[in-house]
């Protein structure tokens, strides 16, 4: 099961002003009722309390029926026929301070993710690439093109300086890296996820779900120490924090391999040849399986079901309220 938009999942909320809001109406209204119901007032008054309840009942539970729609619930997978040629890669690339680590080597963590980048563009001879940033929040810096002196000339910049947020938000990178994928085109897409894993917010497992549900794998590579290292700046010291205590950034690998299991795709441990290669044959293994089968699995998206259980509820509502008590005028 995957939600498509969980923050909608907090409106739910709403749903405690409301049952006061029809609580204070059903209190105001037998206390009128009472003083207009006159000899037969407990029976009118039994009557209303059972016709407020169950009318309040399914009023709300409607709102909350139209809220979960509105979420975006799927669940079960269906087949659907393609027939796609080509390779777009997006790359989803950590730019936060944290990827300025060595972990133990001259190689900072964001060199070694933009050696990777250079491979897989030379690997990749017909693909087309674009390039995702984030660190506190997501920039897209080159879009999807065939242009490979614009993508080789961004890659041989790239450090941790495009972006000054602080902070990282896998989630944001993940989103802004998926929207990068052209519209309408008919080509397989990959994005890849180059990252030590270390976040401060966000949750990434929502997008990956959603890359995966739409035939798009995530392969994560993460780079750095799980036993964490120091930060060096761009002055040579060494990042501390507001007490005065070195930083030591470490490595999350663990994410990484949840983000890309969410979307069907594969994990790696860092940027040596082996860490390569296998990301490689994952690639052109994804794209030459695309090719042959024709088809993918998706999931199947469940709002209707959400949308008719409202308009029942909404419908049990009015019928409770207009219904005619029997022996009460």
């Amino acid at each position: 099961m995957s939600i498509e938009h969980p923050r909608v999942l907090w409106l739910l909320l709403a749903l405690i002003p409301l049952a006061a809001l029809q609580f204070y109406q059903f209190r105001n209204g037998r206390h009128d009722l009472g003083l207009l119901a006159g000899d037969r007032r407990e029976s009118v008054l039994t009557v209303y309390l059972v016709k407020w309840f169950f009318s309040s009942f399914f009023f709300t539970l409607a709102i909350a029926f139209s809220i979960l729609a509105l979420a975006g619930f799927s669940w079960g997978q269906r087949s659907v026929e393609e027939d796609r040629s080509g390779l777009d890669v997006v790359f989803a690339v950590d730019v936060s301070r944290s990827m300025r680590a060595s972990d133990g080597d001259e190689t900072g963590r964001i060199i070694e993710a933009r050696d990777m980048m250079q491979g897989i563009v030379q690997d990749l001879p017909t693909a087309r690439f674009g390039i995702v940033v984030f660190a506190g929040q997501a920039l897209r810096t080159v879009p999807v093109t065939e242009d490979r002196v614009a993508v080789d000339s961004f890659i041989s910049s790239l450090g941790t300086e495009v972006l000054s947020a602080a902070g990282t938000d896998l989630e944001q990178g993940l989103d802004a890296a998926f929207a990068a994928f052209p519209e309408g085109a008919n080509r397989n897409r990959v994005l890849v996820l180059l990252s030590d894993g270390e976040q401060h917010r966000g949750n990434p497992l929502r997008p990956a779900e959603v890359a995966g549900s739409a035939g798009v794998p995530v392969f994560a590579v993460a780079f750095g120490s799980v036993d964490g290292s120091t930060i060096t700046l761009s002055d040579g010291s060494r990042l501390t924090d507001a007490e005065g205590n070195v930083v030591l950034s470490r490595a999350d690998p663990g994410i990484m391999e949840d983000i890309a299991r969410a979307s069907g795709g594969s994990a790696f441990r860092g940027g040596g040849g082996e860490a390569f290669g296998g990301l490689m044959r994952e690639i052109r293994g994804f794209e030459e399986r695309r090719e042959r089968e024709g088809f993918r699995l998706v999931s199947v998206p469940r709002f209707r079901v959400f949308l008719i259980f409202a308009v029942i509820a909404l419908a049990l509502s009015v019928f409770v309220r207009v219904f005619r008590w029997k022996g009460v005028v």
